[in-house]
């Protein structure tokens, strides 16, 4: 453990002026620990010190904790530092007001009489100036299972709090930009369906504009605003393999519904277009007349964060079922996009604006923390499954064990990344 209590103007190797941490620390720093520390003494002699870690800000323990640690000048660091303080904290062990630490049967509630004795046949005082937590006889405790009713660590609001904050940062991205400047889209307009597809047997036409959408089992019609609002309600309907119906406005200003059923849905393909098959495909940037078709979507404050947080809610739960349709093989491995995809689909977006590349940024950042929960080891979701475990079992994976998931986690990370490099490499480079 490093603890950094000042800074220095200037790197050198004797700097002069230090600079006082003040309140910088707490933003910079990912951990912050105050050390207080106690003499330990036999008679006059010192012994060692008890030091108590404060927790003043962590990533991976409980914040304002503290953490007794023994060390003594004959042996180091004591095995049993904190021990006590578990015990404690756990109900196994009491302490009274005035008298000793004593064991408490969990099942019956009981106290054990004499059951607070040091190895050498010592009690232990709860009165005075503190306790010898090297002395406490618990080591029974570590191969008892006593505790391990309560191993889930309070880091694990980390994990997940973590991953689920990308959602949270591409609500705040789409918000901010759709309200400040507005972003570049097409209207919800389709060109003539394609003969044999499903919107050219309902009898969809040229230029017709869709106004309103009602997935099934919904009473109401939601209002659609742009194509892209469309692409993303057709895809969670696709992988959902649930049916919906549009409402349309033709050329002429006339109004009708046309309602689609589940099973005539397309399934998704590396090799194949959903919306080519189903008929519903966007009229290009620009009308007959060779006037360009694109507007700014812009709204108010609370319209922004209403879109922008259906719209997260949409693309998670799509990407949700593509990425577990990988694991089930209901979705292609060759659907899997790498670096170069990804490069490829920054510029295109770039192309139209800093609006449209911010919003390819916060689609991006909430496939980052989807993957991030998924339980491989090495990720945040490998964390929350070996916890998942430990509260099931009430016991710990030993750390010998998790060494080898974390090889595998990796090797198999790797793995796909060299995979998802192969299919953006055949997608760019096709063979004759």
């Amino acid at each position: 453990m490093i603890v950094v209590n000042h800074t220095y103007k200037e790197i050198g190797m004797f700097p002069k002026d230090i600079v006082g941490g003040g309140t910088g620390s707490y933003y910079s720093a990912d951990n912050i620990f105050i050390l207080g520390r106690q003499q330990e003494k036999e008679g006059t002699e010192i012994t060692g010190y008890n030091f108590i870690i404060n927790v003043e800000k962590s990533r991976y323990v409980k914040e304002k904790s503290k953490i007794p640690v023994s060390v003594s000048f004959d042996g180091g660091i004591s095995k049993w530092s904190g021990l006590l303080d578990i015990a404690l904290d756990s109900g196994h062990v009491i302490k009274p007001s005035n008298g000793w630490y004593s064991r408490v049967d969990t099942e019956t509630g009981e106290v054990a009489v004499h059951d607070n004795v040091t190895p050498g046949g010592n009690p232990i005082s709860s009165g005075g100036g503190g306790s010898n937590y090297s002395n406490v006889n618990v080591k029974g405790y570590l191969t008892s299972g006593a505790f391990d009713g309560n191993l889930i660590p309070s880091a694990n609001n980390v994990y997940s709090i973590g991953s689920l904050a990308h959602q949270w940062k591409s609500i705040y991205v789409s918000t901010g930009t759709i309200y400040i400047n507005g972003v570049p889209q097409l209207p919800a307009q389709i060109q003539m369906p394609a003969e044999n597809t499903l919107a050219a047997k309902l009898e969809m036409e040229q230029g017709d504009e869709i106004l309103s959408w009602r997935g099934a089992g919904d009473d109401t019609f939601i209002p659609i605003v742009s194509w892209n609002d469309l692409r993303w309600r057709l895809l969670d309907a696709i992988t959902a393999e649930k049916g919906f119906s549009l409402e349309l406005e033709d050329e002429s200003g006339e109004r009708h519904t046309v309602e689609f059923k589940g099973s005539d849905l397309p399934r998704l393909s590396p090799n194949t277009d959903p919306f080519a098959i189903l008929g519903i495909l966007p009229i290009p940037g620009k009308n007959a007349q060779g006037e360009s078709t694109w507007f700014e979507l812009q709204l108010d404050p609370i319209d922004s964060i209403m879109y922008a947080t259906e719209r997260v809610w949409l693309i998670t739960k799509v990407s949700t079922r593509m990425m577990i349709g990988l694991i089930t093989g209901e979705t292609s491995l060759k659907q899997l996009s790498g670096p170069i995809s990804i490069a490829d689909m920054a510029g295109k977006s770039a192309q139209f604006g800093w609006q449209s590349f911010l919003s390819f940024l916060a689609l991006l950042s909430i496939s980052i923390g989807l993957l991030n929960l998924v339980p491989l080891p090495m990720l945040d979701g490998g964390q929350l499954l070996y916890d998942a475990w430990e509260l099931l079992s009430g016991r710990r994976i030993s750390v010998e064990l998790q060494g080898v998931f974390q090889r595998f986690g990796f090797i198999l990370i790797i793995a796909l990344t060299i995979f998802a490099l192969f299919n953006d490499l055949q997608r760019f480079f096709p063979s004759s």
